[in-house]
């Protein structure tokens, strides 16, 4: 199984170095846009690596707080 891993991982490295050797001199004016559009393929992925953290550490204060608010009503019982 780990074998088979790597070998998905290399084609993102040929895409990334796509990108710097296909704008010529001629296309002087495109270069600036061709990046901006890669710009959010590779973010998007940060994002929702954040957004999925975030959710965590929210379950898990919200956890946390639930289990505190019942001990505290356990120990108000007694």
């Amino acid at each position: 199984m780990l074998l088979h891993s790597p070998p998905p991982l290399t084609p993102a490295l040929p895409i990334r170095s796509l990108p710097p050797s296909t704008p010529s001199p001629s296309n002087s004016p495109r270069t600036p846009s061709t990046p901006a559009m890669n710009v959010p393929c590779y973010c998007r992925l940060p994002a929702a690596i954040y957004r999925s953290v975030a959710e965590e550490q929210l379950q898990r204060r919200t956890d946390s707080t639930i289990r505190e608010g019942n001990e505290i009503g356990e120990n108000w019982r007694d």
